[in-house]
C-alpha cells in the first residue's frame, strides 16, 4: 500500500532536476493526505533539521499534551508528526483540554478561542521555536520560554 501511495507521489510531484533532502514528517504528511507538498514551503518542518531531534521517554506515555492553533494543513499535520518525534507518542491532542501542558501558537496568531481558553485554565501558551529549542537541547522539559508562560490568565 505504502509504496503504491509514494509512487503516486511522485509522479505528482513537479519535474525536477535538484533534488530536494527532506525528513520523515514530509514523508508521513504527504502519504497521510494522500498530495504531494512543496517541502520548501515549509522548510521549518519538512527539511531535514541540522541537530538531531531525541523523543522523550516511551515508557509510561508522554508527560505532555500538547495542542496547536494557527496552523493550517499541510502544516498542522506536519507540527502533529514533529511534536509527537520530539516529545513522544500521545503527546498530540487536536482539541484543547483542561490538562493540556501547551498550546503552540502560529506566528500571528496571539488571539482566538484556543488561546482564551489556554489562559483561563493556566496551560502554557508557546511558540514553534520553543518545540525546536526543546529538540536542540535532546530534552523535553517543562520549560516554556515561548510567548507566555503558565500563571493567571491575562487581565484586560
Amino acid at each position: 500500500m505504502h509504496r503504491a501511495v509514494l509512487a503516486a507521489l511522485a509522479a505528482a510531484a513537479p519535474p525536477s532536476t535538484n533534488v530536494v533532502p527532506v525528513n520523515y514528517v514530509w514523508v508521513s504528511t504527504c502519504v497521510e493526505l494522500l498530495a504531494y507538498h512543496d517541502p520548501k514551503a515549509h522548510p521549518h518542518l519538512f527539511l531535514p533539521r541540522p541537530h538531531p531531534v531525541v523523543a522523550a521517554p516511551s515508557s509510561g506515555g508522554s508527560p505532555f499534551a500538547i495542542s496547536v492553533t494557527g496552523f493550517v494543513h499541510p502544516e498542522r499535520l506536519a507540527m502533529s508528526h514533529t511534536l509527537q518525534n520530539i516529545f513522544g507518542r500521545g503527546c498530540y491532542t487536536e482539541t484543547l483540554m483542561k490538562d493540556n501542558t501547551h498550546l503552540v501558537v502560529a506566528t500571528g496568531c496571539a488571539a482566538g478561542r484556543k488561546v482564551d481558553m489556554a489562559r483561563k485554565w493556566g496551560v502554557q501558551i508557546v511558540d514553534a521555536d520553543w518545540m525546536w529549542r526543546a529538540a536542540k537541547r535532546g530534552s523535553a522539559d517543562g520549560t516554556g520560554g515561548g510567548t507566555e508562560t503558565r500563571g493567571p490568565p491575562a487581565r484586560e
